[in-house]
């Protein structure tokens, strides 16, 4: 159980080795291994691809616990500090409840944004 989010992180493909770069040194330097790692987490993402373009590199996750700067989720901090490796990034979590989102990064790709949606349940109406 617990908080689930939806999660995304959005870079430019020609950091794409930055990037992995970036990931080794974070789990080493917070000594993170196994299914605590951000390398596992990123292995994990439910999406990982390109735009049409070949521009950017798309990764996100669905339905995930995402619980920043909390001991033994700190790979899910990873995604949120790319600045500290220069690498410009959009991410965007959107939260179970109504409103709750963040946003961040300045890459301004325009592929991703937080939206909510207002549904009917067409049986009852």
């Amino acid at each position: 159980m617990g908080y689930r989010s939806d999660v995304a992180v959005v870079i430019k493909t020609a950091d794409n080795n930055k990037f992995a770069k970036a990931i080794n040194d974070w789990d080493k330097k917070h000594n993170l291994d196994g299914y605590r790692s951000a390398k596992y987490l990123l292995k994990n993402a439910d999406k990982d691809r390109e735009s049409k373009d070949g521009e950017y590199r798309i990764i996100s996750w669905n339905d995930i616990k995402w619980y920043p700067g909390i001991e033994g989720f700190e790979n899910v901090d990873f995604f949120e500090s790319l600045d500290e490796y220069d690498i410009r990034y959009d991410f965007v979590r959107i939260g179970e409840d109504v409103g709750d989102y963040d946003c961040s990064g300045d890459l301004d790709s325009g592929l991703v944004y937080p939206d909510q949606y207002l549904w009917f349940d067409e049986e009852l109406i």
